[in-house]
């Protein structure tokens, strides 16, 4: 009689509901040393599906975790942990709708297309925290407590992105460079926005939701007239709130100019006095200086200079020479 080897393997096909055309191998071990008699066939060549088919032995793992893990693993779209991942026509949605987050997941796949945030505790939008989502085409960020936008929070979305919802939130200035090269819908209702100059000249370049821009109101002004007011009605009433910033800064470089030509006169007159005051000393000084008695007034007048002593002869002066007879 013959003895089978100790232990055979059978490979058997598994497929993923995740996946639905890639496979994964897994061996599968029958009951170790059995005998089998001459003529006898082993479950591979008869055809029979072993009963311990379809799951590994006491010290491997048994299903669905580990098989999830490999699929994740060679297509690299796992969801997050604390998200959901609906599919959606073949679309990789991200689903992360009221889960307590506090910051934003830095797990989320790369080929996302939709990715939901809001109603959660988010309060601040950092720099590159989606640039890996080129693919990314609607992003909701609504009902959050975000205050912060980071200069750079948006990059990496400039081409695709359609559609950015960030109502409902605590957003009072939003920086010109955040959201002025994203070509998306943006929604902005129901934020404490600060309408100021800056405020004016960052919405010019926004492409606003046409539903939602009705519902931008002004919670604080730098004109207080326009607290409470809806902004859109008071810029398309041609109100400048830069108009503001411009005449403020023409007062202050008025105020600084007259403070300057007041130092100068300030420090002319006191020049001028203190000259005077010198020139009065040294006249009192002059003054008190005691005169000879004898010479009375003409002691004042100048004096002729002496005259110049005459100069000796080098030499002796020697008679005329006579005349020639």
């Amino acid at each position: 009689m013959l003895m089978a080897p100790d232990r055979f393997f059978q490979n058997k096909r598994i497929s993923s509901p995740l996946a639905s055309k890639e496979f994964v191998s897994v061996p599968v071990a029958p009951p170790a040393d059995r005998a089998l008699g001459k003529g006898q066939r082993t479950p591979e060549h008869s055809g029979v599906p072993h009963p311990g088919a379809g799951r590994m032995g006491p010290k491997g793992p048994t299903g669905g975790p580990c098989l999830l893990l490999l699929v994740c693993l060679r297509l690299g779209t796992c969801c997050p942990q604390s998200c959901q991942c609906p599919d959606s026509s073949g679309a990789v949605a991200v689903d992360c709708s009221s889960r307590g987050l506090q910051e934003i997941p830095k797990d989320i796949p790369a080929d996302a297309v939709s990715l939901r945030l809001d109603a959660n505790n988010i309060a601040r939008v950092p720099n590159g925290a989606f640039q890996h989502l080129s693919q990314l085409r609607e992003l909701d960020l609504s009902q959050n407590a975000i205050e912060t936008l980071g200069p750079a929070a948006f990059a990496g979305l400039a081409g695709g992105l359609r559609l950015l919802d960030l109502s409902h939130n605590r957003i009072r200035r939003i920086p010109k460079d955040a959201l002025g090269k994203l070509s998306a819908k943006i929604r902005l209702s129901h934020n404490p926005l600060h309408c100021e100059c800056a405020l004016q000249e960052a919405l010019w370049e926004l492409k606003l939701d046409p539903d939602s821009v009705d519902e931008m109101a002004c919670h604080t002004a730098v004109r207080e007239e326009y607290v409470g007011q809806p902004l859109i009605q008071a810029l398309d009433a041609g109100v400048s709130f830069c108009s503001v910033h411009h005449r403020t800064t023409d007062v202050a470089m008025l105020v600084t100019m007259f403070g300057w030509f007041a130092m100068v006169i300030t420090y002319v007159v006191c020049y001028v006095r203190q000259n005077q005051e010198d020139a009065r000393k040294h006249l009192e000084y002059l003054k008190s200086l005691p005169s000879a008695p004898d010479q009375g007034p003409s002691a004042l007048r100048p004096r002729p200079p002496a005259p110049l002593p005459a100069r000796p002869a080098r030499w002796p002066l020697q008679p005329a020479p006579s005349g020639r007879r």
